[in-house]
C-alpha cells in the first residue's frame, strides 16, 4: 500500500512541475519577445476622466436609496466603457500564444500533446476556425471567446506556428522581425505581410497547414490518460 501510495504521489508531483515550468516557460516567452518589441504586453491606453469617476463613486457612496446606487453604478461602468479610448496596438493574438505555446515545450518546439489534442479535437468536431479569422483578434487572448473557443484557439495557434517554423522558418523569422520593425496599419495588414513572406495565398498555406497536421498521430487526452495511470496504480 505504501509503495502504491508514494507511486502514486510522484506521477502527481512531476505532473504539477511540469505544468508549472511549462508555465513559466511561456510568459517568459511573452517577455523576451516583448522586449524584442514583436509582442505588446501593454495593449491599451486608458483616457478615461478619473476625477468624473471619482465623484460619481462618492455619489455612489453617498446615496441612500438603491435605485440611486443601481443608476450610479451602471454609470460609473458605461463611463468606463465609453471613455476608455481602447488604443490596438500590434498585439495579434495568434502570433502571441503561438509563440509562447510553441516555447513551452522542453526543449523549445517539441510536441505539446495538451495542444496537438486541442487542435485534433476541434478539427474532429469541425470548430477549427479558418486562418482568416484565427488571425483576425488584434488584441489580448482572443478576447470575446468562450472559454472553449479560447483553448482551441490557442491551440491552433501553437499548431500554425509550429507548422510554420518547422516548414518555413526563414519566412516565419522574415515575417516576425518585419512585426518588430512595422506596425500594421489595416486590420488585414499583418495577414498580408505573412502571405508575403511565404510566397503563397491563403488558401494554399491553409491546405498545406490541414495536410501537415494530418499527419500527426491522433492522440489521446493526456488527462485520461493520467488518470488511467492512476487507476492503474491502485488496481
Amino acid at each position: 500500500y505504501t509503495d502504491k501510495y508514494w507511486t502514486a504521489y510522484s506521477i502527481y508531483k512531476s505532473r504539477l512541475t511540469e505544468q508549472t515550468l511549462s508555465t513559466l516557460r511561456h510568459e517568459f516567452a511573452h517577455e523576451i519577445f516583448h522586449d524584442w518589441g514583436l509582442q505588446s504586453i501593454l495593449l491599451t491606453k486608458s483616457n478615461i476622466d478619473k476625477d468624473k469617476i471619482a465623484r460619481k463613486k462618492k455619489e455612489f457612496l453617498d446615496a441612500k436609496d438603491c435605485r440611486k446606487k443601481e443608476g450610479l453604478l451602471m454609470e460609473m461602468m458605461s463611463l468606463r466603457k465609453e471613455e476608455s479610448g481602447l488604443e490596438e496596438q500590434a498585439g495579434q493574438s495568434w502570433l502571441n500564444e503561438g509563440i509562447a505555446t510553441y516555447c513551452q515545450t522542453e526543449p523549445i518546439g517539441g510536441i505539446d500533446e495538451g495542444w496537438l489534442y486541442i487542435y485534433q479535437e476541434s478539427v474532429r468536431k469541425k470548430e477549427k476556425n479558418p486562418l482568416e479569422f484565427l488571425t483576425s483578434f488584434k488584441m489580448g487572448s482572443f478576447v470575446g471567446l468562450s472559454s472553449k473557443a479560447t483553448m482551441n484557439s490557442y491551440g491552433e495557434s501553437w499548431a500554425f506556428t509550429n507548422f510554420l517554423m518547422k516548414k518555413y522558418p526563414n519566412q516565419f523569422m522574415d515575417y516576425q522581425i518585419r512585426m518588430a520593425k512595422e506596425k500594421p496599419i489595416t486590420a488585414d495588414e499583418d495577414l498580408l505581410w505573412l502571405l508575403e513572406a511565404l510566397g503563397k495565398d491563403l488558401p494554399a498555406v491553409e491546405k498545406e497547414f490541414d495536410d501537415y497536421m494530418s499527419a500527426y498521430k491522433q492522440i489521446d487526452d493526456p488527462y485520461v490518460t493520467l488518470k488511467v495511470r492512476y487507476y492503474k496504480i491502485w488496481d
